[in-house]
């Protein structure tokens, strides 16, 4: 375990369980009295879901954070309004995706720096828009060199840098490209200035209780399987990673209110 953080980022490929690992780790969160939101962009809503499970849930999307932002900078959320229905800025957004991630990401940390007491969980888009959004602020100081922007994108990088600030967790499911390609993305993410990064190992039959309980009566691909599981798993850094069983139920629900305990035991 690697204390609490502030921001929680969960990334990885399409279909490995990032919104269910992510909405278990604020339940739990939540449900340990910590004053956390779940937030989510780019990715198929599930509020609904999130409001059935007690969880709080943050709507942030770019259109307001960047009038925000503007509004703050120009002293007038009247004059940043009208900036944002430019066709100029739609168009930029478009032009510049980094931009709008550096904004989003901006936006978590400005709450956060304004309430000590927050926790934010952030289901991320996927693999390669994650690794965008988290170089953004370094590739923009770059672009800008300084002035106002460069002065926010320093005290965003500032925070990045805290040991408290943020844990970002790349998961994965358990084969051995898919883990091959996790520790990439989360070297990757080291190497920028992340002091906190982990790869979780998602969805392992070999972990559950039934199937270790009745290994030898398994069949054949079964326990191909699991044998295959285990070679993956010696593939991880156990200092750096870690793994979750898979759960037999197809309700979402019933799964992140079973994975609550288990991820706030092992995050």
């Amino acid at each position: 375990m690697l204390g609490q953080k502030r921001i929680y980022i969960f990334t990885g490929k399409g279909g490995v369980g990032k919104t269910t690992l992510s909405l278990a780790l604020t339940k739990h969160l939540a449900d340990s009295g910590k004053k956390v939101l779940f937030c989510e962009f780019d990715q198929q809503s599930v509020k609904p879901l999130a409001q059935k499970l007690n969880i709080p849930y943050l709507n942030l999307e770019i259109n307001s954070s960047a009038e925000e932002y503007v509004g703050n900078k120009l002293g007038s959320k009247t004059v940043a309004h009208w900036i944002m229905k430019t066709p100029f800025f739609s168009a930029l957004f478009k032009m510049v995706p980094g931009l709008a991630n550096m904004i989003l990401l901006g936006h978590m940390i400005d709450m956060l720096l304004h309430d000590e007491d927050l926790t934010i969980v952030l289901d991320s888009p996927s693999s390669g828009h994650a690794l965008t959004m988290l170089e953004s602020p370094f590739n923009f100081k770059e672009m800008f060199g300084s002035g106002i922007i460069v002065n926010d994108i320093e005290r965003m990088e500032k925070f990045i840098k805290k040991e408290d600030g943020f844990l970002i967790s790349v998961i994965s499911l358990p084969s051995l490209m898919a883990v091959t390609e996790a520790k990439e993305l989360q070297s990757g993410i080291t190497k920028l200035g992340y002091k906190n990064t982990q790869v979780i190992a998602n969805d392992l039959y070999g972990l559950t209780s039934d199937i270790k309980d009745n290994f030898n009566a398994l069949p054949e691909f079964m326990k191909m399987k699991i044998d295959l599981e285990k070679e993956v798993i010696k593939n991880l850094d156990t200092t750096t990673s870690m793994e979750v069983a898979h759960i037999f139920d197809n309700e979402m629900e019933n799964v992140v209110n079973v994975l609550a305990p288990i991820m706030g035991g092992k995050i």
